[in-house]
């Protein structure tokens, strides 16, 4: 669940929007982002 915030909130502060937006405006982006690759827990 952390990745997910973090991530939606980059995409907040690069969009300068809320994250209710985030999920109306930029889900598609959201998913393609938790789609690349990340550090994985050891």
């Amino acid at each position: 669940m952390g990745e997910v915030a973090g991530k939606a909130g980059a995409i907040c502060v690069k969009n300068t929007v809320s994250p209710r937006q985030v999920y109306e405006q930029y889900l598609p982006e959201l998913i393609k982002l938790l789609s690349q690759p990340g550090k994985k827990a050891v």
